[in-house]
C-alpha cells in the first residue's frame, strides 16, 4: 500500500514539475511577445517625433511662403495705384495669391490631422500605423511639391510686374518725348495788329522772348481751328512782323488781333 502511496506522490510530483515548467516557457514567450510590442511602441514613437520635426521645419517653409505672398501682393498693390491699366492684371495675381492661401489653408489643416493621429496612436492598432505614417510622408511630399510649383509661380509673377514696370516706363518716356516737342511747337505768340491796306500783321514776341527765326514759318489758330500761314518779315527783339498771303489762308478766313500762332515746324528737343 505504501509502495503505490509513494508512486503516486512520484508521478504527482513529476506532472507539477512539466506544468511548472511548461509555464515558465509560456511566461517567457509572453514576456518575449511584451517586449516586442514595446519596442514597436517605442519605435512609433519616435517616428511620430520625426514627423513633428518634419512638421515644424513645414511650418517654417509655410512662414517664408507667407513672406514672399505678402511681399508680392505689396508689389501688385503699388503696381496698381501707379497705372490703372494693370487693373485686370492686377486682379488675376490676385486670384492666384488666394489660391495660394487656400493652399497654404490646406497645409494647417494636414498639420493638425497628423497630430490627432499621432496623438491616438495604440498598441492595439499597430497594424495601421505603418499605413497611416506612409500615407503621412506621401501627404508631405505632395504638399512639398506643390510648394515648388508656388514658389515658382511667385518667381513668374514677379517677372511680370517687372516687365510691366518697364513697358510702363517706356511709355511714359515716350509720352513725355512727345511732350516735349509739343511744347517745342508752342510760341505762344499772339496777334496785336493787322494793318490790310499794307498786308502785314504784327506779334507780341520776337528774337528774345520766343524761338522765333527770320526763316520760321508761322500757324494761326483761332478758337482751336488752323485760319492759315503766316512768314517772318521783319524779326525784331520783342515783336514780330510778318506778311500776308491770302493764298496762305483758308477761304473766308483772315487773321485778326487776339489769334494764336505757333511754329509750324516743332524745335528739336
Amino acid at each position: 500500500m505504501k509502495s503505490i502511496f509513494y508512486g503516486v506522490s512520484i508521478l504527482l510530483s513529476l506532472v507539477g514539475a512539466y506544468f511548472a515548467y511548461d509555464n515558465s516557457n509560456k511566461l517567457k514567450a509572453e514576456q518575449a511577445k511584451t517586449e516586442e510590442l514595446l519596442d514597436k511602441k517605442k519605435n512609433l514613437i519616435t517616428s511620430g517625433v520625426k514627423n513633428e520635426e518634419r512638421l515644424v521645419e513645414l511650418q517654417q517653409t509655410l512662414a517664408e511662403a507667407d513672406k514672399q505672398t505678402a511681399e508680392i501682393s505689396a508689389s501688385l498693390d503699388s503696381a496698381k495705384g501707379k497705372e490703372s491699366s494693370m487693373e485686370k492684371t492686377l486682379t488675376r495675381y490676385e486670384a492666384e495669391l488666394q489660391s495660394i492661401d487656400d493652399e497654404l489653408e490646406g497645409f494647417t489643416q494636414l498639420k493638425d490631422e497628423i497630430e490627432s493621429a499621432l496623438g491616438s496612436i495604440d498598441v492595439e492598432n499597430v497594424a495601421e500605423i505603418p499605413d497611416l505614417l506612409d500615407k503621412l510622408e506621401s501627404d508631405v511630399q505632395d504638399k512639398e511639391d506643390e510648394l515648388d510649383d508656388l514658389d515658382l509661380i511667385i518667381n513668374k509673377l514677379k517677372a511680370k510686374v517687372k516687365n510691366e514696370s518697364v513697358a510702363k516706363q517706356s511709355t511714359v518716356d515716350r509720352l513725355m518725348a512727345i511732350k516735349n516737342n509739343i511744347n517745342g511747337n508752342t510760341v505762344g505768340a499772339t496777334v496785336t495788329s493787322v494793318n490790310k491796306d499794307w498786308g502785314f500783321v504784327v506779334l507780341n514776341k520776337g528774337a528774345d522772348n520766343s524761338p522765333i527765326k527770320e526763316d520760321s514759318e508761322l500757324l494761326v489758330h483761332r478758337g482751336g481751328k488752323l485760319v492759315g500761314k503766316l512768314t517772318v518779315a521783319t524779326l525784331n527783339a520783342h515783336q514780330t512782323i510778318c506778311d500776308i498771303d491770302d493764298n496762305n489762308f483758308h477761304q473766308g478766313l483772315m487773321v485778326r488781333p487776339g489769334d494764336r500762332v505757333i511754329l509750324k515746324d516743332p524745335i528739336a528737343r
